[in-house]
């Protein structure tokens, strides 16, 4: 386990799935620090997962939970607190096959912290617990499945989106084209129509025809969709 006095990162097996494994990448952080979603907000860091040292390793996929809308001082962030597993799906090609895994991180309480971890586990090995396992298995039902939550998106304007819902929806969270972050939703009161500021979008830029991906946390769960903008 990599740890400092502010987190602390370790990779953990949860067995064979399907034809290949799953195992989880678990960060654990002090009261008040926080990690970030693949799209950190206006003033996080992505993560960035390696498993170029991975040996008898074939194609891997990390997953990511829903993640939930945070404010510091550098602005809006999109993330995780206390706690996040994220499930890693990945084939082996050998008997004796190693997973290695580096990690960079951004790590932030009040100001953000670029880190560097590394670990890894041998692939076949049993789990070290089945409170592992049953941890993996429950921050992978946390993972947005493939749907339609949205019914339309438009450009109401060049740096404003609409979006209509199927259901009501308690955060929409918008990856677009590169420097744009999509603010905070303002819903109406029935919660299936919202409205999001963009910023950070270029001259170049056209909001109308970008294809995005939306993640929308609903009161059952998260499900993901990728459309045009009309």
């Amino acid at each position: 386990m990599a740890a400092t006095g502010r987190y602390a990162l370790e990779l953990i097996a949860g067995g064979p799935d399907g034809d290949g494994w799953l195992a989880g990448i678990r960060i654990l952080l002090d009261p008040g620090w926080k990690t970030y979603w693949r799209m950190p907000g206006d003033a996080g860091i992505p993560p960035e997962f390696n498993f170029e040292s991975s040996r008898g390793v074939g194609e891997v996929e990390v997953l990511y939970p829903l993640p939930r809308r945070m404010r510091d001082e550098g602005g809006e962030t999109v993330g995780y607190a206390d706690e996040v597993v994220f499930p890693v799906r990945f084939m082996a090609t050998g008997e004796d096959a190693r997973l290695s895994l580096t990690a960079n991180l951004g790590i932030c309480e009040d100001i953000c912290i670029p880190v560097m971890a590394e670990a890894e586990i041998d692939v076949g090995a049993p789990a070290s617990s089945s409170a592992e396992t049953a941890l993996i298995a429950r921050w992978l039902a946390k993972v947005p499945a493939r749907g339609e939550p949205v019914i339309r998106a438009w450009a109401e304007a060049p740096d404003l989106l609409a979006v209509s819902l199927a259901d009501a929806a308690s955060d929409i969270f918008v990856e677009g084209p590169d420097g744009a972050y999509f603010h905070v939703p303002r819903f109406s009161a029935d919660g299936r129509e919202a409205r999001l500021k963009v910023s950070g979008l270029s001259e170049t830029m056209q909001l109308r025809g970008a294809s995005l991906r939306l993640t929308v946390a609903l009161a059952e769960g998260g499900l993901e969709q990728t459309m045009t903008v009309g």
